[in-house]
């Protein structure tokens, strides 16, 4: 099976996150600050393992960008 959206959000602050539902049925979920400030993270990260970028604390850096994979 293939990869499927399934969706993203864009805030006023510059934070985006946007999601894919991969074949395996694991989700792989960019989060990303498009800003030159630090911004909040959001409140709740989902479980998974990190493959690009550095876990997310309470702010994260400007032009910053983390992918995530879990089910």
């Amino acid at each position: 099976d293939g990869v499927a959206f399934a969706g993203a959000e864009a805030a006023e602050s510059g934070l985006v996150t946007a999601s894919w539902r991969m074949g395996d049925g694991a989700t792989l979920r960019l989060t990303a600050n498009l800003s030159a400030s630090e911004i909040a993270a959001p409140a709740r990260e989902p479980a998974g393992r990190n493959i690009w970028g550095t876990e997310p604390g309470n702010l994260l850096p400007p032009w910053s960008v983390i992918w995530r994979i879990g089910g």
